[in-house]
């Protein structure tokens, strides 16, 4: 385990654990669950305040050697390649038909919106861990251009915390910069979208 502390723009510190890298997707918990058509969904977060630490084990905010640049550009490199959010679809009788990934598009580095949505095939089973496994034969489809931005967001332990709600869909100084603070509900309607035209749902 790992702690990290980030200070907020009012000097709020929030206390932010990191879990082991290997967790399986069942091992975390979903944030959301609801139907669509006849499908059911369950939505996952990745949270980028364990991940992060994970790709780079020098992202230790305790460390007074390291800059806010080298710091934000760790928190950058990590969410350009990393899977966020995962929407994981069943059918009425509980079979798993499809997942859908939000994930950092790499190749999108000038804009605020650098997120893609991987299409990915039933065959990776369930439960499953996005940011753990190879799984590349198995996405079926990229959709680019998710019209989602931002570096933080609302599911990240802290938010939900009644002094810390205020930043959300707003933002907050972290690492030198001032960050938006991404409202879960903005990155559920634009896949909701994409899922209701790949599972064909009016």
């Amino acid at each position: 385990m790992r702690t990290c502390s980030i200070a907020l723009a009012t000097g709020v510190i929030w206390a932010l654990v990191a879990v082991t890298s290997g967790m399986a997707a069942g091992e975390v918990e979903p944030i959301d669950a609801f139907e669509l058509g006849d499908f059911h969904v369950d939505v996952r977060f990745f949270d980028p305040t364990w991940g992060v630490p994970q790709m780079f084990p020098r992202f230790d905010l305790g460390d007074t050697t390291i800059t806010n640049q080298q710091f934000s550009d760790m928190w950058l490199e990590y969410l350009y390649g990393s899977a966020l959010y995962l929407f994981t679809v069943t059918d009425g009788d509980g079979r798993l038909v499809m997942h859908f990934c939000m994930r950092g598009d790499g190749s999108v580095r000038n804009s605020a919106r650098f997120y893609k949505v991987e299409v990915i095939s039933d065959e990776v089973g369930e439960p499953f861990n996005p940011n753990a496994e190879e799984y590349g034969s198995a996405v079926e489809k990229e959709i680019t251009s998710l019209k989602v931005g931002g570096t933080m967001f609302e599911d990240m332990e802290g938010f939900d915390w009644p002094e810390n709600r205020k930043y959300v869909g707003n933002g907050v100084e972290f690492l030198g910069k001032y960050r938006r603070v991404t409202p879960y509900v903005e990155v559920k309607n634009a896949l909701l979208a994409i899922m209701k035209s790949e599972l064909g749902v009016e």
